[in-house]
């Protein structure tokens, strides 16, 4: 991961995620935005599969 450039934007908000080893070590970032159509008593979910093959 040491060898990764990232651009950060101004008022963008982030979310990252590391996951594997200490001999392969991943770094995923994702770029997050507000919904607005989700209310108060609301909330909302979001899945990210970080599993080495595709689900079947």
């Amino acid at each position: 991961m040491v060898d990764t450039t990232v651009t950060i934007k101004d008022s963008t908000i982030y979310t990252s995620f590391v996951y594997g080893n200490k001999t392969k070590a991943v770094q995923v970032i994702t770029t997050d935005k507000v919904n607005k159509d989700i209310k108060n008593t609301e909330s909302g979910v979001r899945f990210f599969n970080f599993a080495e093959e595709p689900i079947r």
